[in-house]
């Protein structure tokens, strides 16, 4: 009968109405918590369909509301406070790397390089000063290493400081240190430390495996063990 009929239709109604008020946070608890992003995710809700909208905001006027979801889990970057996309600061350091180190590029230099650069390095009391030192060193190395490529296998960014740790790896074809070309595949790592001051490379302090490097070319005999 139609009464029969109206009176289901109402205890679905009721039902969909409890189970919304159990599940489902009303909107404005969302604007009061909406700035607490500890209690979870935004996420706007359709009550019609019963399915989540994915994108813009909830309507009244189609019956939209808020749920809160669970707050995602911490992932290792978000635990490092690392964001999703590079920074700048990243992605200069990333370039030096790969433009100047790797392919020994003059003009690249100029752009990544302050002019007052100080490069701090244990095999160079003084420290190399500028992009044109810089480039004298980089050029010494590549002479004897013509393959040298440097890969940046992680980057942590805190204020104007970027840490880098790498790999290196080229072929000994040219004297390096008085040492003659042995044809030996060599491979180093090392951390870098960048502080980057107005968009370029102002400071940083190197920290490789040099003593690995002359082992492996034979310049000085391998460490033995103790006995």
């Amino acid at each position: 009968s139609v009464w029969t009929k109206r009176r289901t239709t109402a205890l679905r109604w009721r039902t969909i109405q409890t189970t919304l008020l159990r599940n489902h946070r009303s909107r404005r608890e969302w604007k009061s918590q909406a700035a607490m992003p500890e209690n979870g995710r935004i996420h706007p809700f359709d009550r019609a369909s019963g399915r989540a909208i994915s994108g813009g905001t909830a309507n009244s006027r189609r019956g939209g509301t808020w749920i809160r979801l669970p707050p995602r889990a911490k992932t290792r970057r978000s635990i490092l406070g690392a964001s999703p996309l590079p920074s700048d600061s990243k992605l200069l350091v990333r370039r030096f790397f790969d433009e100047v180190l790797s392919k020994g590029n003059p003009t690249a230099a100029a752009a990544i390089v302050s002019a007052d650069l100080v490069a701090h390095h244990p095999q160079f009391a003084e420290g190399i000063r500028g992009p044109d030192s810089l480039m004298t060193i980089v050029g010494t190395f590549r002479a004897a290493f013509p393959d040298l490529a440097y890969s940046v296998e992680e980057l942590v960014e805190e204020g104007d400081l970027v840490a880098a740790r790498w790999s290196a790896t080229g072929t000994h074809r040219g004297p390096f240190l008085n040492h003659p070309a042995t044809g030996r595949a060599c491979s180093v790592g090392g951390m870098d430390l960048f502080r980057v001051d107005a968009g370029r490379l102002a400071e940083t302090w190197v920290n490789s495996d040099f003593l690995g490097l002359l082992q492996q070319i034979g310049a000085i005999p391998p460490l033995q063990p103790p006995r």
